[in-house]
């Protein structure tokens, strides 16, 4: 009797032991395939085992990408030629001059300046600025497809700072806007403005 007792007691420790170890294996592998699954979403890279020989190959070529993606992040873009850099210099002056005429000429009919709101608006500027093409208001620098104009100077943007008669923001509308300082600013890093009393 004590010895089957003691056969069943062992078989059933082996039992729980199997259980919790399959247990342990199946947890294992769902939390592997969830671990996969997660980075390959994040679009991250997912390292598989390599025998030997492709193991020289591939380093090589993650060196390489590393080394490029990393001096993507570091280092500056190429640096433009001085004549390149005068040239899209002397064509921001020359934008905000020809937006500057437009804006007195407004003025002139309209006895106020546009809100920055209806500056940014194609269908505004192309009612009131017949004249001007899209690329008058566009910094030479600014790829993007859609013309952005902002209130303060920054990089590749032109800016157009608009007040009221106290020196407050015209937008909401209601108030009129009697000045206003045209902005860009320039390869060496100055700001070159135009303001309504030029």
């Amino acid at each position: 009797m004590p010895n089957r007792f003691r056969l069943k007691h062992v078989r059933r420790k082996r039992t729980i032991a199997g259980l919790v170890v399959g247990g342990m294996v199946l947890i294992g592998l769902v939390v592997g395939s969830f671990y996969i699954t997660l980075q390959q979403e994040r679009g991250l890279t997912v390292f598989a085992p390599t025998n030997a020989a492709d193991e020289d190959e591939s380093s090589e070529t993650e060196d390489v990408t590393t080394d490029r993606e990393m001096a993507d992040f570091f280092e500056p873009a190429a640096e433009l030629s001085i004549d390149e850099q005068e040239r899209k210099d002397e064509q921001r002056q020359n934008d905000l001059s020809e937006i500057h005429e437009a804006l007195q000429q407004h003025y002139q009919e309209h006895g106020r300046y546009p809100t920055l709101t209806q500056m940014n608006s194609v269908q505004f500027r192309d009612a009131n600025f017949p004249s001007l093409t899209k690329e008058v208001f566009q910094d030479p620098a600014d790829t993007d497809s859609r013309v952005v104009i902002t209130r303060t100077p920054q990089k590749a943007t032109y800016a157009y700072d608009v007040v009221d008669e106290d020196g407050y923001t015209c937008e909401p509308s209601g108030r009129t806007c009697v000045s206003y300082t045209l902005s860009a600013l320039l390869s060496g890093g100055l700001t070159y403005s135009i303001d309504s009393n030029d």
